[in-house]
């Protein structure tokens, strides 16, 4: 069975993002997720906020970082949340954004993150679990951790959160609940999904009872080329955070890419812009009519074996706010998330 969450896009008041999360629920969404970014709202606040005000949608992060929070901390936030909740809530987890890490000066290359990452999910295993955590790592190291600080879930589930791979897809398959990519093409979706698949095999583990998630960036409307026009300024945007590995598997040529990341890096948005093609756009990004979304949707995420879809929606707030531009005419989010729930949700 697929499910679809919102991924909402921290650029708004936390009281409206507590409303937007109150409102997905309504429309039917299975799960909403906030990004632990510290140049938006903290996810934390916001969904333990929306915890109080919903019943059924699950509330998680995608994703939150082992470099900027200690393991514990973050199991110690989750176990809390689940109370809040009645047991609804999960995290993705990952080393985090390389240009994040590298505004707070973090030494992370040749440092081994992933390893980081698998030490952090066994440590957070045994806090959330018989909430002991007794542990002489290379990244972590504690002696008669002990907390009363119990989830009300029997296993939080725990994502891995990767986008390059495949070391980190594997690394999903080995020890986490599951995977969340940045996806928007069949190729890189079939390409996580066999990873993951390779990772739990050669763990032991049924790969059938993990969770393949996909994260996308998606723009509905039925006007097509207004949503379009979103999505290609919205993907200049974001392009310096794509690693070329996955640019390559969304058909992308990293030379095409390379001129745009480098106006990003001069702060030149205008020229990246500008640079930044409808091809690419359409590349790494799911836009259009909610009927092509649809299509989309089902070919290049479900068909490939993804059956956890969030959907970030590229709102006009959203777009002005990475790329300091405006689309006329685009739909607003709360019309968005009711053309996803009624051409989208409803036609899968």
């Amino acid at each position: 069975m697929v499910r679809f969450g919102l991924g909402l896009i921290a650029t708004r008041p936390a009281g409206e993002l507590v409303d937007l999360v109150r409102t997905a629920e309504q429309l039917g969404f299975d799960f909403c997720n906030l990004a632990d970014d510290p140049s938006a709202r903290d996810p934390y606040t916001v969904l333990a906020a929306a915890a109080t005000v919903t019943s059924k949608i699950r509330l998680g992060f995608s994703a939150t970082h082992v470099y900027l929070r200690e393991p514990t901390l973050i199991a110690q936030s989750l176990a809390t949340l689940d109370e809040l909740s009645g047991g609804r809530v999960d995290a993705v987890v990952s080393f985090g954004a390389p240009s994040i890490l590298d505004t707070y000066h973090v030494e992370w290359r040749g440092r081994r993150p992933l390893a980081r990452v698998r030490e952090a999910i066994e440590v957070m295993r045994a806090y959330l679990g018989d909430g002991v955590v007794d542990h002489q790592g290379a990244f972590f190291r504690y002696s008669g951790l002990e907390t009363g600080v119990r989830p009300v879930q029997a296993r939080l589930p725990l994502f891995v959160g990767a986008l390059g791979g495949p070391r980190s897809f594997e690394l999903a398959g080995e020890v986490a609940d599951g995977v969340q990519c940045g996806s928007a093409s069949a190729d890189n979706s079939a390409y996580v999904v066999d990873h993951v698949r390779v990772g739990a095999e050669r763990a032991g583990r049924d790969p059938d009872t993990l969770q393949m998630g996909a994260y996308c960036f998606i723009a509905v409307s039925e006007d097509g080329t207004t949503a379009m026009e979103a999505a290609r300024r919205m993907t200049a945007g974001l392009l310096a955070s794509y690693p070329k590995t996955m640019i390559l598997r969304h058909g992308l040529d990293p030379a095409q890419v390379a001129p745009i990341t480098a106006a990003l890096g001069a702060g030149d948005m205008a020229r990246a812009l500008e640079l930044t093609t409808p091809e690419i756009g359409r590349a790494l990004t799911i836009a259009g009519t909610p009927e092509e979304c649809a299509e989309r949707i089902r070919t290049d995420l479900i068909e490939a074996g993804i059956d956890h879809v969030q959907l970030a929606i590229l709102e006009p707030a959203a777009v002005e706010a990475y790329t300091g531009s405006r689309v006329d005419g685009l739909p607003d989010i709360r019309q968005q998330l009711q053309l996803v729930h009624d051409g989208i949700i409803a036609a899968m």
